[in-house]
């Protein structure tokens, strides 16, 4: 379930069944996957973007035939995001001169 700190990502569907992918935390970043299939949601797994690593499943997800499917729709939703460095260096205020304001006459 989604926790005021999660960001949502975006989402994909099979059937029935709607996945929410949710961003855990900034860094290293993590990822929630949820499913909600008319029963309300529920947590699917847990993943981070480091390369080689896999997804962590939750409960009867373990195992499951939709497991790849999913961690594949799962990476696809989070593959357009910046990375934590360069969303950083983005977030920096640059520093420019100061510019004292005229009075401009009417």
């Amino acid at each position: 379930m989604a926790d005021e700190t999660d960001h949502y990502i975006g989402e994909f569907r099979r059937g029935p069944a709607i996945f929410t992918v949710f961003q855990t935390a900034p860094a290293p970043r993590a990822f929630r996957v949820d499913c909600n299939d008319g029963n309300g949601p529920s947590q699917v797994c847990t993943f981070t973007d480091h390369p080689g690593s896999g997804p962590d499943w939750h409960g009867a997800w373990n195992g499951d035939e939709w497991c790849a499917w999913i961690e594949l729709q799962a990476r696809k939703t989070i593959k357009g995001l910046p990375d934590s460095g360069a969303a950083a260096r983005a977030n920096r205020c640059h520093k420019s001169p100061r510019t004292s304001l005229r009075s401009v006459p009417h």
